[in-house]
């Protein structure tokens, strides 16, 4: 899994989670990490275990863990990092974290799992003197670490602070909802479908970044809320007229139809699409988003697209079964891990 690479992108198999390394060269070609939230506690001993044991094994330590927000599918891994027994002096090996936290002393939700496991993690970083960058929105300065550039596009801070009021006074009880699979639905079904926004406080709290090195510039949406991020890159001079071109986009909310618009895809030119979702886990890739993505205005038709898919499994790779010649009709191409593997990778070098 190590690469000699430059700049290296490694997304796992979280059982629908998120859990993301990046590995990148300084100026003086030193390596350094970063980790993106982590997925669900049962999934640390397949994914990010084995990615701090191999960087400890080559004496290197994680530079950033960035923790998008506080759901269990991104904050449950990290929970597990802390109590995992065989790893000593924690405080050393993470050298910093992203985590928008509220300050003061909350109850116990006892029915609110991702409110509990914020409120650990920030007792254990204060219990071991880390302070956590807590206050991450919009009006965060660009940020640079070791030769990567952030931008910072969401949470914009009504909506961060809105999350800390929730802290305290929500149930979160709709996280439980059914949800059905649109997974058998037609492109021609799905195409005109009208689109409304995710509307989950949490989510709305998400960080999400443009992370730029070098020549490469990448889109890391988090659970994020498409219209917070609309309005940071207009007020950045993107338009339809004038998109942002990225190597990548880790599509918002692992594919969900929610958060992920339009107005949203005619601002970023892209040809790879991130997907960290299982098919299984709420039935995450909505079939309806990455319509969306084949056949936005803007797109250019003769331009391949390519569909990344973090895991592999026939519930994935039956989306477009139902339609006849998908794939040649809209230029597409779909990725999947290799056999054995619980990732995929994208390496790039100067």
């Amino acid at each position: 899994m190590l690469t000699d690479k430059d700049f290296t992108v490694t997304f796992f198999d979280v059982n629908g989670g998120d859990g993301i390394w990046i590995r990148f060269r300084d100026e003086s070609r030193q390596f350094h990490n970063i980790l993106i939230d982590g997925g669900y506690g049962k999934s640390y001993n397949a994914a990010f275990k084995m990615v701090i044991d191999q960087i400890l094994g080559i004496r290197e330590v994680i530079d950033l863990w960035i923790i998008t927000h506080i759901d269990g599918d991104h904050i449950g891994a990290i929970l597990a990092f802390l109590q995992d027994a065989d790893i000593k002096e924690k405080d050393q090996i993470v050298k910093s974290y992203w985590f928008n936290h509220v300050n003061f002393e909350m109850p116990n939700l006892s029915s609110s799992i991702s409110v509990n496991q914020g409120i650990k993690l920030r007792k254990h970083l204060a219990s071991v003197g880390i302070v956590a960058e807590s206050f991450i929105d919009t009006t965060y300065d660009v940020q640079i670490l070791h030769g990567i550039r952030f931008k910072i596009l969401s949470p914009i801070p009504e909506k961060r602070a809105k999350a800390d009021e929730d802290w305290l006074l929500e149930e979160r009880s709709k996280a439980s909802a059914r949800k059905e699979s649109d997974h058998k639905k037609t492109i021609a079904e799905l195409k005109d479908n009208i689109f409304t926004e995710d509307d989950d406080v949490s989510n709305g709290s998400s960080i999400s970044f443009i992370l730029n090195y070098h020549n490469y510039q990448c889109l890391f949406l988090g659970d994020s809320h498409p219209s917070d991020v609309i309005s940071s890159l207009k007020s950045l001079g993107y338009s339809a007229g004038n998109r942002l071109k990225v190597d990548f986009i880790k599509l918002a909310h692992h594919g969900s139809k929610a958060n992920t618009n339009d107005d949203l895809l005619n601002l970023v030119d892209c040809e790879n699409y991130i997907i960290s979702a299982n098919g299984i886990s709420h039935f995450h890739p909505d079939k309806e988003v990455l319509v969306r993505i084949l056949t936005h205005d803007l797109r250019n038709p003769k331009t391949k697209r390519r569909i990344s898919f973090v895991s592999q499994n026939d519930e994935l790779k039956d989306i477009f079964k139902v339609d006849v010649n998908a794939h040649a009709n809209h230029n597409f191409i779909e990725i999947y891990p290799e056999e054995g593997n619980n990732y995929i990778q994208l390496t790039y070098n100067l």
